[in-house]
C-alpha cells in the first residue's frame, strides 16, 4: 500500500489518480533544438516543453549513450525512482537533504526490502516524514534486483503527502472525475490537493488511469509543474497548516475517546515528521465518517482503529476510518509457520497465504522457544541454520511483533552439497562455517537413534562414503556470527525424480500430470509442496498451478517437467515446468566461448548467451561465475569442463556444470592423514582447491597422499598432477608425475 498507515484486515490501496493522463496521440513536431537526441519520440504532443523543463531545473536526468543524450519518454518509472524525484524536489525547497543518522536508521528497513543503494537517502527521508510507510517499500521490489514500475495513484499520493507538508489539506475534499469510483477514498484529500494546485488534471474524458504505470513524459509533468508551484510560479501560495484556523490532518491510531457536550474528544497516537506524538481533536454533529464506500457516525469509531482526521483547527469536519482495531486491549495475534526471518521482520505462512511482519523491537521482543525464554536473535540463527518452527504472534495496534511463541518442528531437511574441515555448503547454494572444534557438536541420525560423532572429521568421512543413491540432510544451530555451532545429520535414500519429461496431459480434478504412461500425484495439501515453478512463475496453490499447465497444453505449448517426489515416492514434492525445454536443453563438453560475440560452442553447435546469463561450474571448493573467467579456465588452464546449457528464445540463460580435469604443477599441497582433509593448489591462475576423498584412486608416481607429501617438499622435485574430478570438485583420480 502507499499511504503510511498500516492495516489489520485488508490492504487498503491508498492512491491517487494519474499525474496526467493521455488525451490524444497525434502528429508529434520536432524540437530540433532539444539536448534529447529521441525529443521527437514522445507519447503525447505537448510533452517536449516540460522534458526540457524538468531537465534545466536539474530533475530528470537524460541517458547518456554513445555520446548522445536520451529522455526515453516512454519509459515507466520505478517507485524507487518517484520517490528519488519527490525527495530532489524537497529537498531543494526547503534547502536541506536528509541526515546520515536518519538514513541509518532506516537502512535495515531498506535493506530487508531489497531498496537498491542509490535511493537510500529518498526512500529515508520518505519514511521518516510519514510519506512512506515501512509496509509501503514491499511492493517497490519484484525481487532482489528487479525493480517494480510504479502506478500513477502510487506517485501521485507519494507527492500528494510531500506537499501536504506545504498546503492545506481541504476540508471536505471531493472530486468528480469520470472513473474516480476507481480511486480510494482515502486518497481523496491528496488527490484533491495535485488537482487545486493544477499539477495534476484529466484527460479530455476526465478520467485519470489510477492504475496505469506512469512514463517518463508524464514524470515530467508533474516533476516540472511541483516544482513551480513550490516556487511560487503556480496559482496558490503556501499556507502553513498549523496556524490556528487551517486545515491540518492527523493520522494514527485511536488512544482514548471521550465523550463531550458536542461529540467526542479523541487522541491519536501518529507521527509528525518522523516523531512520535499524540493529537487530540474534537468532533461535532457535522463531522462525517468515511468507511470503504459508505459513511458511518463517531460513535461506532473505538480504541485500536487507524484513522485520518481532517481538522480545521481543533475540530474534524472528516474523518477516514483506515482499518478498524481491536475491540479490546489485547494484543492482536497470528499464528503459522516461519518462512523467513531478517534482523527486523519475520514472515509466517498459514495455509496458502503468506505474510511479513515488521518487529517493534527485536532486542526487547519477548521470545519463547519449545516453553523456554530464548531471544529473537537465537530463533532467527536456529531458523536460519534448518529448523522449522510454528509461531503465534503477538501484534500491537500498528501490526508489529511485539511477542513470539514458537515450538519446534521437523528439521527442514537441507541437503549437504559438500563438506570440507573448513565449511559445509548445502545444495541450495549456502555456505557455513564451524565454531571452534572443542565447542562444535556433531550429531548423527540412524533410524530412531542418535549418535554424537567425535568431531567433524567423522561426519566428512560419512559423507565421502554415501552411496550414489543415498543423501545427508542437517538440521543446524548457528551461533550469532552464522557460524555452526550444532549439526544433526540425517543419511537417508535419495526421493526419485523425472527430469526434463514431457507433461502429456494434466487430471486437475484428481490432481496429477502424466508423463508417458506414468501418473505423478500432488498431495492433498498445498503445504506439503514445497516448490511449484512454472515459466518462472511461482505457485502456492495446487489447482492453480495445474489450470496453468492445462491452458499450456491447450495451446498447443510444449512442458518440461523437473520432479522430485517425497520420501515415500508417492507425492511431488518440487516441480520446475519450462516451456519447449528442460533445464538442459544441451549438455556436453565446453568447446569454446567467445566473450566478444557471446557464444559458446559445445561438439560442433554453437548458442548464443547474453551479458545477464548466469555462470555457475564448480572449480574444487570454487565456483566459475563470469564468462570471462570460463574462458580463461578453458584458453589459458586447459581445464576440460561439463556443462549444462539452459535455453530460452534461443538464447542460453544459465551454464551449469562442473570442470571435470585439469593438469598443471602442484603448487601448494596440504597434507593430513585424514584423506579429506588433503588438497592440492595447481599452479594456474585458478586459486581452486581440490580435495582429496577416502575413495581417490592414484596413479603415476605418487601411491598415496604421503607419497604426494614427500615428492613436493623435496626441493628438487616438481610435482605434476593431472586431476579427474566428480560434479562437486573433489578428486576421484590424481596421476602423478616428477
Amino acid at each position: 500500500m502507499i499511504g503510511g498507515i498500516t492495516l489489520k484486515k485488508s490492504i487498503l490501496a491508498v492512491a491517487a489518480a494519474a499525474v496526467m493522463a493521455i488525451s490524444s496521440v497525434g502528429t508529434v513536431p520536432a524540437y530540433a533544438a532539444s539536448v534529447f537526441a529521441d525529443i521527437n519520440n514522445l507519447p503525447w504532443a505537448g510533452a517536449a516543453t516540460y522534458i526540457e523543463e524538468a531537465y534545466n531545473q536539474g530533475l530528470m536526468a537524460g541517458y547518456n549513450e554513445n555520446g548522445k543524450l536520451y529522455c526515453k519518454a516512454k519509459n515507466n518509472v520505478t517507485y524507487n525512482e518517484a520517490v528519488q524525484l519527490m525527495y530532489s524536489i524537497m529537498s531543494k525547497y526547503k534547502g536541506t537533504t536528509v541526515s546520515s543518522s536518519v538514513v541509518s536508521k532506516w537502512t535495515n528497513t531498506m535493506a530487508a526490502n531489497n531498496i537498491p543503494s542509490w535511493a537510500y537517502n529518498a526512500v529515508a527521508y520518505a519514511l521518516e516524514n510519514s510519506i512512506l510507510s515501512k509496509n509501503d517499500l514491499r511492493i517497490f521490489m519484484a525481487n532482489a534486483s528487479t525493480q517494480n514500475n510504479a502506478r500513477r495513484e502510487d506517485v501521485a499520493v507519494i507527492f500528494g503527502k510531500a506537499l501536504a507538508t506545504v498546503y492545506s489539506l481541504s476540508s471536505k475534499p471531493t472530486i468528480s472525475y469520470g472513473d474516480s469510483s476507481s480511486v480510494s477514498t482515502t486518497s481523496v484529500p491528496y488527490l484533491e490537493l495535485l488537482n487545486r494546485l493544477n499539477i495534476m488534471v484529466g484527460d479530455s474524458n476526465n478520467k485519470f488511469n489510477p492504475k496505469a504505470a506512469i512514463n517518463r513524459a508524464e514524470m515530467a509533468v508533474l516533476v516540472s509543474k511541483t516544482y513551480n508551484t513550490l516556487k511560487g510560479n503556480g496559482t496558490s501560495t503556501p499556507t502553513n497548516p498549523g496556524q490556528t484556523g487551517q486545515v491540518v490532518q492527523y493520522s494514527g491510531t485511536i488512544k482514548s475517546k471521550t465523550s463531550t457536550a458536542g461529540g467526542y474528544s479523541i487522541s491519536v497516537s501518529g507521527k509528525t515528521n518522523g516523531v512520535s506524538i499524540t493529537y487530540t481533536f474534537t468532533t461535532n454533529s457535522a463531522t462525517t465518517v468515511i468507511s470503504g464506500s459508505s459513511t458511518t457516525t463517531v460513535d461506532k469509531l473505538k480504541t485500536g482503529d487507524s484513522i485520518v482526521a481532517v481538522c480545521n483547527g481543533s475540530v474534524a469536519s472528516t474523518i477516514l476510518l483506515m482499518a478498524s482495531g481491536s475491540s479490546t486491549t489485547a494484543a492482536e495475534t497470528k499464528s503459522g509457520t516461519i518462512s523467513g526471518m531478517t534482523s527486523s521482520t519475520i514472515s509466517i505462512k498459514s495455509g496458502s497465504s503468506s505474510k511479513t511482519y515488521d518487529v517493534e523491537d527485536t532486542s526487547s521482543t519477548k521470545v519463547t522457544i519449545d516453553g523456554s525464554n530464548s531471544t529473537y536473535a537465537s530463533l532467527k540463527n536456529k531458523f536460519n541454520g534448518g529448523n522449522d518452527y510454528t509461531v503465534k504472534l503477538s501484534l500491537n495496534s500498528n501490526d508489529e511483533v511485539i511477542q513470539i511463541v514458537a515450538e519446534s518442528g521437523k528439521s527442514s531437511g537441507n541437503e549437504v552439497k559438500s563438506i570440507t574441515s573448513r565449511k559445509l555448503t548445502l545444495t541450495n547454494g549456502k555456505s557455513y562455517g564451524y565454531v571452534d572444534d572443542d565447542e562444535l557438536v556433531v550429531k548423527l541420525v540412524s533410524g530412531t537413534s542418535t549418535k554424537t560423532l567425535d568431531d567433524i572429521d567423522d561426519l566428512i568421512e560419512k559423507f565421502d562414503d554415501m552411496k550414489s543413491s543415498e543423501k545427508m540432510t542437517v538440521a543446524l544451530t548457528l551461533d550469532k556470527h552464522d557460524d555452526i555451532e550444532k549439526i544433526v545429520a540425517t543419511i537417508s535414500s535419495k526421493s526419485s525424480s523425472s527430469s526434463g519429461k514431457t507433461i502429456s496431459s494434466v487430471d486437475r480434478d484428481k490432481a496429477y500430470i502424466k508423463i508417458g504412461s506414468d501418473k505423478y500425484h500432488f498431495p492433498d495439501d498445498d503445504d506439503d509442496v514445497k516448490t511449484m515453478k512454472f515459466d518462472g512463475d511461482t505457485y502456492e496453490r495446487i489447482d492453480k498451478f495445474l489450470k496453468a499447465l492445462e491452458n499450456a497444453l491447450d495451446d498447443d505449448e510444449t512442458l518440461k517437467a523437473d520432479i522430485t517426489m517425497d520420501d515415500d515416492d508417492e507425492y511431488i514434492y518440487k516441480i520446475t515446468v519450462t516451456i519447449g525445454s528442460s533445464s538442459s536443453d544441451a549438455s556436453g563438453t565446453l568447446k569454446s566461448i567467445d566473450t566478444d560475440d557471446r557464444t559458446i560452442k559445445i561438439g560442433s553447435k554453437t548458442y548464443d548467451y547474453t551479458k545477464s546469463t548466469d555462470f555457475s561450474i564448480t572449480d574444487g571448493n570454487d565456483e566459475i561465475d563470469d564468462d570471462d573467467d570460463l574462458y580463461d579456465a578453458i584458453r589459458k588452464d586447459e581445464k576440460t569442463i561439463e556443462i549444462e546449457l539452459t535455453i530460452k528464445n534461443k538464447e542460453v540463460t544459465k551454464v551449469e556444470g562442473y570442470v571435470k580435469s585439469v593438469k598443471a604443477d602442484i603448487d601448494k599441497f596440504e597434507y593430513n592423514k585424514t584423506a579429506s582433509k588433503c588438497y592440492v593448489v595447481l599452479d594456474n591462475s585458478s586459486n581452486a582447491k581440490y580435495y582429496f576423498t577416502s575413495k581417490t584412486k592414484f596413479s603415476g608416481d605418487c601411491d598415496d597422499t604421503k607419497d604426494i607429501d614427500k615428492a613436493f617438499n623435496d626441493d628438487d622435485e616438481t610435482v605434476t598432477a593431472t586431476l579427474t574430478l566428480d560434479k562437486d570438485g573433489k578428486i576421484t583420480n590424481i596421476k602423478t608425475s616428477y
